[in-house]
């Protein structure tokens, strides 16, 4: 079938045809008309009763949420991993500081490029933090009326 269309008294037509009866003529088809919102209908109301069922949504949805489980799963480690090395760089800049405060170390140019590249590593573990932290998401949860709603 193939969509074809009129146009009549400023008003439009569409429907489908047979596409053989078009290209080669009445001796392969008759070549009937079938209006285009009937028969959209048909196979809308027809992918509803079988694809759209409770069961199969049901899976599809389930699928769906083991997948974002999975990605929130690996998202968490992220921002686990993410916390320990701010924490660490925290760490070892106090170190650094106790020891200048301390006087066990002497401020000079290599303790001054040091200590600008530990804060620049925790600014950039914390900025990765917080976009990890922006991905976090509701997880979904899949219940009947839920499959019901959307399948009626």
């Amino acid at each position: 079938m193939t969509r074809t269309g009129t146009n009549r008294r400023g008003k439009s037509y569409s429907y489908y045809s047979c596409a053989g009866c078009h290209q080669k003529g009445k001796s392969v088809c008759k070549g009937r008309h079938i209006p285009a919102a009937v028969l959209d209908d048909i196979i809308l109301s027809n992918l509803k009763q079988q694809l759209l069922t409770p069961d199969r949504l049901a899976s599809l949805l389930q699928t769906l949420a083991d997948r974002q489980s999975a990605k929130t799963d690996a998202v968490d480690r992220r921002l686990i991993s993410l916390q320990r090395e701010v924490a660490d760089t925290d760490e070892r800049l106090r170190r650094l500081y106790r020891s200048i405060e301390d006087g066990i170390v002497e401020l000079d140019d290599i303790l001054r490029e040091r200590t600008a590249t530990l804060k620049s590593e925790r600014e950039r573990a914390k900025a990765a933090f917080d976009r990890a932290r922006a991905q976090c998401g509701t997880v979904a949860t899949i219940d009947p009326a839920k499959i019901n709603a959307f399948a009626g």
